[in-house]
C-alpha cells in the first residue's frame, strides 16, 4: 500500500508510515470477490426425428400426366405383364407417340429381377425389324424406377382375333405366319430365342390399305443362346419358363431352347388359326403342357371336321409340331415356306418305311404368300383349294422302273436271237 501524506510505499500490516511517520488508516480485510456466475444458455431441444419424404408414386399407381425420365409424359396405363405395368406416354423430345414399360416396384427391390428387365432392354434394342416392336429407350428414372420405351402400335391381339373369327382364312394365315416368322427369324440370326410367343404378343395392324402388318413383342423372357460375355442367363434351373399352352416341349422338360423351340410355338399358333382349338388335349393348360409329351398333334378331322384344307398343309404342322426339336424344319422361315408350298400343293409324298415325308417337289418354287388383304377373300368363303394340276399323281418307285427296262432289253435280245437263228436256218 502508499502513504497517503508523503507517497512513500509502505508494507502492509504498519500503523504509521516509516518516513513521515504520520499514522495510517486501518485497512478493511478484503472480502474475496465471488466467481463470476457464468450464465449457461438453456440446452436447445433435440430436433424431431426426420421424416422421410414421400416416395414418388410407384407404377402400380395411377400416373397420367406425370412426365417420365423429363421426356415422357403418361397419357394412360394400357397393360401390365410378367415385369411391370405399360402405359401409352407421348415422347416430348421427338413429339411421336410411345409404350413405357416400368418395372413392379416389388421386382425394383429384387436385384435379379432388374438384371432381367436391363437384359431384355439390352436384347430388344438389338432386333431391328419391320414385323418386331421397336425399343429406342432404356433407362432409370429420377424415382428409381428402370423403364423401357418402344414404338407404340395402334393393333388387335391375335389371340382376340382368334377368339371371335378362327378359324380364319388360309391366305390370312400364311400372312400372318410368313411375318411373324420373319420377326423371330432376326432374333434367332442375334442369337436371341423369344422363349414366349403366343397370340398375346401378336399384334396385328391394319395399314392405310387395309393390308395386315404383324408386330411381335414382349421379348421379356427372351433368352441369349451363344456364349456372350455381355449376357447372362439369369433363368433359374427347374423354372418353366412361357406360357403352358404354346411352349415346346423342351422347355416342359427345362431343357436348352433354340430356334426350332420358337418354330414350335409359331406351328401351336398356326394351328389353333387354322382350327380355332389347340393341337393337345387337355381340360387345363397344365394337362395341355404335358400332354405335348405324352400324345402326338390332334389330326384336323377331330377338332374340326368341317375344315377344307389341303393335306400337305396339316403334314407341315405335324412336322413343326414334333416332339424332338431335330426333326422340325431348321428354322421359322422354312416352316412358313413349306406352308406356302403346301398351300399351293408344291408337294409330293413319299413312304419311308410306314412315315409319310413330305417334301418339296422339283418343279414347285412359290413365291412367299402375298399379305392378306381384305377384298381378296371374306372371312366367312372356305380357303380355296389347289390346283387339281398341281395335286401329285402316283409315280412307279425308281427300282420298279428299272426292273422294267430290264425285262424289255432281254426280250428284246431273245427276239433278236430267234430272228437270226430263222435266217441262218433259211440260208441253209
Amino acid at each position: 500500500m502508499f502513504c497517503v501524506f508523503c507517497g512513500s510505499n509502505v508494507a502492509d500490516g504498519l500503523t504509521a508510515c516509516p518516513q513521515c511517520k504520520s499514522p495510517l488508516p486501518a485497512r478493511k480485510p478484503v472480502k474475496p470477490a465471488p466467481p463470476a456466475q457464468v450464465e449457461i444458455p438453456p440446452r436447445p431441444a433435440p430436433p424431431p426425428p426426420m421424416q422421410p419424404q414421400a416416395a414418388a408414386p410407384p407404377p402400380s399407381e395411377d400416373l397420367t400426366g406425370r412426365i417420365i425420365a423429363g421426356r415422357y409424359r403418361i397419357l394412360d396405363k394400357i397393360g401390365a405383364g410378367a415385369m411391370g405395368a405399360i402405359y401409352k406416354a407421348e415422347d416430348l423430345t421427338m413429339r411421336r407417340m410411345a409404350a413405357i414399360k416400368l418395372l413392379s416396384p416389388d421386382h425394383q427391390r429384387n436385384p435379379e429381377y432388374v438384371a432381367r428387365f436391363q437384359r431384355e432392354a439390352r436384347m430388344a434394342m438389338r432386333i431391328a425389324h419391320p414385323n418386331a416392336v421397336s425399343t429406342f429407350d432404356a433407362a432409370t428414372t429420377q424415382d428409381g424406377f428402370d423403364y423401357i420405351a418402344m414404338e407404340y402400335i395402334e393393333g388387335e391381339p391375335l389371340s382376340r382375333i382368334i377368339k371371335a373369327r378362327a378359324p380364319l382364312p388360309l391366305d390370312r394365315v400364311l400372312s400372318i405366319a410368313w411375318q411373324a416368322a420373319a420377326a423371330l427369324n432376326a432374333g434367332h440370326e442375334l442369337n436371341v430365342v423369344h422363349r414366349d410367343f403366343k397370340p398375346d404378343n401378336v399384334l396385328i395392324c391394319r395399314q392405310a390399305d387395309g393390308v395386315d402388318q404383324v408386330k411381335v413383342l414382349d421379348f421379356g423372357v427372351a433368352k441369349q443362346t451363344a456364349v456372350d460375355p455381355h449376357f447372362q442367363d439369369l433363368t433359374q434351373a427347374g423354372y418353366v419358363v412361357g406360357t403352358p399352352q404354346y411352349i415346346s416341349p423342351e422347355q416342359v422338360k427345362s431343357e436348352p431352347t433354340s430356334a426350332r423351340s420358337d418354330l414350335f410355338s409359331l406351328a401351336v399358333v398356326v394351328y389353333e388359326m387354322l382350327t380355332g382349338s389347340l393341337p393337345f388335349a387337355g381340360k387345363s393348360p397344365q394337362k395341355q403342357m404335358f400332354n405335348r409329351l405324352l400324345e402326338e398333334p390332334l389330326p384336323f378331322a377331330v377338332v374340326n371336321p368341317a375344315l377344307s384344307l389341303p393335306p400337305e398343309i396339316e403334314m407341315v404342322l405335324m412336322k413343326a409340331l414334333s416332339r424332338n426339336p431335330n426333326e422340325r424344319y431348321a428354322s421359322t422361315v422354312e416352316f412358313a415356306q413349306a406352308l406356302v408350298n403346301a398351300a399351293h400343293s408344291g408337294f409330293e409324298q413319299t413312304p419311308r418305311g410306314g412315315t409319310v415325308v413330305v417334301r418339296p417337289a422339283p418343279t414347285a418354287k412359290a413365291a412367299p404368300f402375298p399379305p392378306h388383304h381384305p377384298s381378296h377373300q371374306s372371312s366367312h368363303q372356305p380357303p380355296h383349294q389347289p390346283p387339281a394340276a398341281n395335286v401329285a399323281t402316283s409315280v412307279p418307285p425308281p427300282s420298279s422302273r428299272k426292273l422294267v427296262f430290264g425285262l424289255i432289253a432281254i426280250a428284246a435280245l431273245l427276239a433278236l436271237i430267234l430272228f437270226a437263228a430263222l435266217v441262218y436256218m433259211r440260208l441253209k
